[in-house]
């Protein structure tokens, strides 16, 4: 039986970001064996308190972490969970995987594929995987080219629920060699997205991991889903292996002797399902749990209080919180907004609001002002700079612009009043609390420069509700509305969020530009990307659609969000990345046992 599903929202305050390093490091030789490394330009390093220095690694013992929720499958077809990533990260190794630094690390391949190696053709229509040679599952039967073909026929099959088929559906035939060893991939049409939805993973992405072909030779394609894989049968790649599941309570996985690369020095790790954060760091201070994951941000002062643990602070690429500005009318979406269509008051906006203060004194003065959704990825454009707050600029803005301030403060231009309404999630958890504060914040902010800002608190469920049950974002019936964007994303989203093709609409309801946002620059630049597999040009076209979005802010970035791991102190080998997360390197984990023991 498949364990429950189960959701656990992280509280979303950030405490600790030290200063951006803003250069890639290469990925430097370290126990596990790379064939070859491809480095990505400008991921931000974590930083860990305290640092201290790491003597010679012990092997053996076992790690008991807790994840915030129980995984609802270990198909990685079937869910993005964030525990279940987590999971999956320790039992399964990718195609390709992310290292800390940035950099990708073939795992299941032997190198990544690239132009000047022949992995990619001209015209990046054709792409050739090399599949190591030594590679076994976990139950000893050989991984190779046959894996990968099932994966991408069991994805695409219609009949087959899987949560996303994004890259894989841009596959149109895959040729294997008489050896298994080398998939060669033919293209419908050309993907710059293919290495970031297919190929390489890291946190918050299923990319690079694959199904067992042997297992399902037998089974419909339809059963697939319901079939044992998805728990205690699961049969992985990685250093780790499935041991027991024991529902409600925990995951214990033990070392896979199969694994190709470096044997891990854990003998196993207990993955504990705790959801309550206060009850994790109490276990941490005893010694009952070794790591606590994905802890809520506001726990960092705790960590900080007690002995022999260590707080692991990482950045999450693509993660920020933000405004987002509809620029059509919520009453007739085929007319401009009265207000917010107008670039003048949107520039108004973010001079007028003091995103440095809500750092300061609402997330105690160890966050960032977010720049674009794009920070902390491997396309970020450092060039682009915060805007200041600077709240004379923003009324001289409003002035020229004719918004005229009145006597009750509230600025008009005509019979137009600058006015309207800022939808936030109604409830007394830590997100939705932090949410309503910073709208409070907003609000006194704009009434200083002669706007007024109503706050419509609003239950998730009518938020997040369907198209014909009414929900506000779906149908985007908001003037502005604060979104909450925790998880790690990058270009897919970037391009959802401002390509004006992803207007949602009747055609396309699921569309995830809900600002209404239109660029002639933007679209060309994003459009532009499916006919290029070069990552400098990727990154240079980026820039000019991230430019287009800084320029005409369509959304108000506020901060960025963070990772928040800890560890008892004899815990060593974690090594957290903005995009790869903590949990690439599960093999490297080790347990100092002199400082361990009683």
């Amino acid at each position: 039986m498949l364990p429950s599903s189960r959701s656990v929202r992280a509280a979303l305050l950030i405490f600790t970001l030290l200063l951006l390093i803003p250069a890639c490091v290469v990925s430097s030789s370290t126990s596990t064996p790379s064939p070859s490394a491809t480095s990505l330009p400008n991921p931000a390093s974590p930083t860990s308190v305290p640092l201290t220095p790491t003597p010679k690694p012990d092997k053996g013992g076992t790690l008991v972490a807790a994840l915030p929720a129980e995984p609802d499958t270990l198909n990685f077809t079937l869910s993005d969970q964030p525990s279940t990533l987590d999971a999956l990260s320790v039992l399964d190794a990718r195609m390709i995987r992310v290292r800390a630094d940035g950099s990708l690390d073939p795992q299941l391949l032997t190198d990544v594929p690239t132009q000047e190696n022949g992995g990619i053709a001209a015209d990046g229509l054709t792409w050739v995987l090399h599949f190591r040679k030594d590679v076994k599952w976990s139950d000893e039967e050989p991984l190779d080219g046959r894996d990968f073909r099932f994966t991408w026929k069991t994805i695409t099959n219609p009949s087959y629920p899987a949560l996303s088929r994004a890259g894989w559906e841009d596959i149109s035939s895959v040729a294997l060699s008489a050896d298994y060893l080398t998939a060669t991939i033919t293209l419908a049409r050309p993907s710059a997205t293919l290495l970031e939805t297919v190929l390489a993973g890291g946190g918050g992405s299923t990319a690079g991991f694959l199904l067992p072909e042997h297992l399902f030779t037998e089974i419909p394609v339809a059963e697939i889903a319901r079939s044992s894989y998805g728990d205690t049968g699961h049969v992985g790649s990685g250093p780790f292996k499935i041991a027991k599941w024991s529902e409600g309570d925990q995951i214990v996985a033990e070392r896979n002797d199969h694994f190709f690369g470096p044997q891990a020095r854990l003998d196993r790790i207990v993955l504990r399902f705790q959801s309550d954060t206060r009850a994790v760091m109490t276990n941490l201070s005893t010694g009952e749990l070794d790591l606590g994951v994905d802890l809520s941000e506001t726990s960092v002062v705790d960590i900080r209080q007690i002995q022999n643990i260590n707080a692991e602070i990482t950045p999450k690429s693509g993660a920020v919180e933000m405004i987002s500005l509809n620029l059509d009318d919520p009453s007739d979406l085929r007319k401009p907004h009265p207000v917010l269509s107008d670039l003048s008051v949107r520039q108004a906006l973010i001079y007028g609001f003091d995103r440095q203060r809500i750092v300061d004194d609402i997330l105690l003065g160890q966050s960032s002002v977010a720049i674009t959704p794009l920070d902390y990825t491997r396309w970020s454009d450092d060039s682009l700079k915060p805007y200041p707050f600077d709240p004379n600029k923003a009324r001289q803005l409003l002035d020229a612009d004719g918004w005229i301030a009145q006597s009750d403060g509230v600025r008009t231009k005509g019979t137009l009043r600058l006015s309207f309404r800022l939808t936030v999630e109604q409830g007394d958890d830590p997100q939705a609390v932090l949410d309503q504060r910073i709208a409070k914040e907003f609000v006194a902010d704009m009434a200083a420069i002669g706007v007024q800002v109503q706050v419509l608190a609003v239950p998730g469920t009518q938020l997040n509700a369907d198209a014909q049950s009414g929900g506000i974002i779906v149908s985007r019936s908001f003037d502005a509305i604060d979104l909450e964007k925790d998880q790690r994303t990058g270009m897919l989203a970037f391009d959802a969020r401002f390509n004006s093709a992803n207007i949602p609409s009747a055609d396309n309801p699921a569309g995830g530009n809900l600002s209404g946002y239109r660029s002639a620059l933007a679209d060309s630049s994003l459009n532009a990307l499916n006919s290029t597999t070069d990552p400098q040009e990727q990154k240079n076209l980026l820039a000019t659609a991230q430019r287009a979005v800084y320029d005409d802010l369509p959304v108000i970035p506020i901060y960025d969000h963070f990772e928040v791991d800890a560890s008892r102190s004899y815990v060593n080998g974690l090594k957290g990345g903005p995009i790869s997360g903590l949990w690439w390197n599960t093999e490297e984990w080790w347990i100092n046992h002199g400082e361990a023991a009683p």
